[in-house]
């Protein structure tokens, strides 16, 4: 696959979506990235979760400024990002939630997509956004 997307480059750009933390994740936790297989693409997204799966979304802007330190010449972006919500559901003032349980309010959901979208907004030369679509 990897010599036939190197035939192709002339007229496509090649992108990898990093969907698996076991690849996604090495880059916003301090490993090395090189060595990870999304890196021979011209451009990598990865799905994130903060604020849903991992940690709070107050981790937004340190997660982008550790993306882009490992990689800051490489064409990079966020392809999903959010929290769970239910219409049903509300509270006045979250301050976060459990993925596990049935309790997914609204509000929670704002609060996520809020963060991340001013943190993403906030670098907009060290990364490419793109909610719920690959980058590529």
């Amino acid at each position: 696959m990897e010599s036939v997307a190197f035939l192709n480059r002339v007229t496509r750009t090649r992108g990898y979506l990093g969907v698996c933390d076991t690849h996604a994740v090495l880059a916003f936790r301090g490993s090395d990235p090189v060595t990870l297989p999304n890196w021979i693409t011209d451009v990598v997204s990865f799905n994130k979760y903060f604020g849903w799966y991992m940690d709070g979304p107050e981790v937004w802007p340190s997660r982008i400024d550790s993306i882009h330190a490992f990689k800051s010449d490489y064409a990079m972006g966020i392809s999903e990002y959010g929290a769970g919500a239910s219409l049903l559901h509300h509270e006045a003032s979250p301050t976060s939630v459990v993925t596990t349980s049935r309790w997914h309010p609204e509000e929670w959901q704002n609060i996520v997509h809020e963060t991340a979208y001013k943190a993403m907004a906030a670098k907009p030369d060290d990364l490419l956004c793109s909610w719920g679509n690959p980058i590529g």
